[in-house]
């Protein structure tokens, strides 16, 4: 899951087809929510407050706090909206302030976005400023939990095969998680990171540093970054995610869904698999998520 702050150029070669062109490309975009779940990091705070306004069911947002004031988060929790804010923890990318800081620590380029690199959090002074710097600013700001994107990078490492290694990348996510539990005492949900949550919650009473999981492409999944082009999943994937899940909530921790569908068909026929499953979930027209 990912957003650029990039700007986007649009080459029109007919001046005419400009009002039809720009129709066909904000339908793209988020116009409200249906359920009580939304992801919105890739919109501007303007954005996502007209979109939550205009949504009456979303109780849970996840936001990129970045440009949000305390103002404009303290506009959700008046409407009852309960405010995650979004953290990359095991990636890098070229366009956060704190990039030159920490680029030595890339270690692989991440696959189809570009600017953006796995990171070794084994450095104290990375998991440092995860928790003391980044955490702390949007805590201030008034966000409710901690949206932890990329542990992932847990098994880039498990794929080497080395076991020290792969053990030294997981102590250290642990230790970033129990360190924002310790030290902010709010809600964490991991995004994805399949791998170190299995292997977490096999350890006993670790299933508690985790308020959620936010699983990516359960029913759906992409099949060209570059057209926003989706279609349903495997029954393989949906077979060993369903059943991951399964695991996870049986150890006490909610599952919250990210799909992605644009087509009439394809959106209901998704909403309708989230919903027999019990889970809570929000469907995107957009890899942007905005």
């Amino acid at each position: 899951m990912k957003t650029k702050k990039k700007p986007v150029r649009v080459f029109l070669f007919f001046a005419s087809l400009l009002f039809a062109f720009s129709s066909c490309l904000s339908s793209y975009g988020i116009q409200s929510i249906s359920s009580d779940y939304g992801v919105l990091i890739g919109a501007a705070p303007r954005q996502a407050l007209d979109i939550l306004l205009a949504s009456e069911k979303v109780s849970t947002v996840v936001l990129e706090l970045e440009d949000f004031s305390s103002e404009q988060i303290d506009l959700c929790h008046k409407r009852g909206i309960e405010v995650f804010a979004y953290m990359s923890v095991g990636s890098l990318e070229d366009w956060r302030y704190w990039y030159d800081d920490f680029s030595f620590l890339c270690f692989k380029k991440y696959d189809n976005w570009e600017g953006e690199w796995w990171i070794d959090v084994r450095n104290r002074l990375c998991q440092d400023f995860i928790v003391e710097v980044l955490a702390k600013e949007l805590y201030n700001k008034g966000a409710d939990g901690f949206f932890l994107d990329n542990f992932d990078v847990y098994y880039q490492v498990k794929m080497e095969k080395d076991s020290q290694k792969t053990k030294a990348f997981f102590l250290a996510l642990k230790d970033i998680l129990l360190r924002l539990n310790g030290t902010y005492g709010i809600k964490c949900i991991i995004n994805g990171g399949d791998e170190f949550v299995t292997d977490l919650i096999s350890e006993e009473n670790s299933s508690s540093l985790i308020y959620a999981v936010n699983q990516e492409s359960v029913f759906t999944r992409i099949v060209s970054y570059q057209r926003n082009l989706f279609a349903s999943q495997t029954k393989e994937e949906t077979a060993y995610f369903t059943e991951y899940l399964d695991r996870v909530k049986k150890s006490g921790i909610k599952v919250f869904l990210l799909e992605y569908a644009r087509e009439e068909d394809l959106v209901k026929k998704t909403e309708e698999a989230c919903r027999s499953y019990g889970y809570r979930f929000f469907i995107s027209p957009s890899l942007d998520l905005k």
